[in-house]
């Protein structure tokens, strides 16, 4: 009994020491008051289809010890947010505007689970899962995701996967030698289907990746 008592006593202490400074009052009262509001700066993170707006201790003083953090998107007209995960953090995320945005996860079990959200919905992303959204409306979709960390970390799958020798990429995907692999992603937003980009009426060749997508390609 003693012993896990103990066990449960220094885990507990591990936990609190790896969360950083607690706020207190004398912390708190030295941040001018309009600290406390976030005016975000242009976005960190452009591309053709979206981007984000990130909101953490360092963009931010007043989060310091908090254990949160928080991002806000805008993803374009069929455009995907490409599968990530966050290895730090639950996300939650709340739909400020959206007509059809789509998001799933995919659980250890390899179970996908999907819905389809509109404006004032909210959604949660487990820890280490991977997921994604998935704008399938032709109007813009804005969304906020909140970090139950004070960095929840992101790993995108794709250049992640496509960052391991070649070999062992076309193994894995069930691929031979008559594929190649081409440039690495810069970016996490890309467009989607030409169905709904026709859908849209947009013009597919106007979201070309130019070279920020990585493909595999097929030997001629």
């Amino acid at each position: 009994m003693k012993m896990a008592c103990s066990l449960v006593l220094l885990a507990t202490l591990a936990v609190l020491a790896s969360a950083g400074p607690v706020p207190n009052s004398a912390n708190l009262e030295a941040i001018p008051d309009a600290n406390f509001v976030f005016n975000p700066a242009p976005p960190n993170a452009i591309a053709d289809a979206g981007y984000s707006q990130r909101r953490t201790s360092r963009e931010w003083r007043a989060l310091t010890g908090m254990g949160m953090s928080q991002t806000s998107f805008l993803l374009e007209p069929c455009a995907v947010r490409a599968p990530h995960i966050h290895q730090n953090a639950n996300a939650l995320l709340y739909a400020v505007h959206a007509d059809s945005l789509m998001v799933g996860f995919v659980q250890e079990n390899g179970k996908l689970v999907e819905n389809t959200m509109t404006s004032g919905m909210s959604a949660v992303f487990p820890q280490g899962l991977v997921h994604y959204q998935f704008n399938n409306a032709c109007t813009n979709a804005t969304y906020v995701i909140t970090y139950d960390d004070a960095d929840g970390g992101t790993i995108n799958i794709v250049p992640a996967l496509l960052a391991l020798p070649p070999n062992v990429v076309t193994a894995s995907l069930g691929l031979n030698d008559t594929y190649t692999i081409s440039d690495a992603p810069t970016t996490n937003f890309f467009p989607t289907t030409e169905e709904c980009l026709d859908r849209c009426g947009h013009d597919v060749r106007a979201f070309s990746l130019d070279g920020r997508g990585r493909r595999l390609m097929l030997n001629q």
